[in-house]
């Protein structure tokens, strides 16, 4: 993973670590070099109603527009 991840960013690419389920999952893969997190730790999936209004209110909390 870090020698993945080493090289992606040599090349200015964002690595996305996927099936994250758990907190020492996520700080392993932080500490390897992955910049971009997804998984279970940090939602389950959601319906694509909820997900839009998930969406909205993110883009609202960050002052995106």
């Amino acid at each position: 993973i870090r020698c993945v991840a080493n090289l992606c960013h040599s090349q200015g690419v964002e690595v996305v670590a996927e099936f994250v389920e758990t907190q020492q999952q996520f700080e392993t893969l932080r500490e390897l070099g992955c910049t971009q997190f997804q998984g279970y730790l940090f939602s389950p999936a959601l319906p694509l109603d909820v997900f839009i209004n998930y969406a909205k209110n993110q883009n609202q909390n960050q002052n995106f527009k």
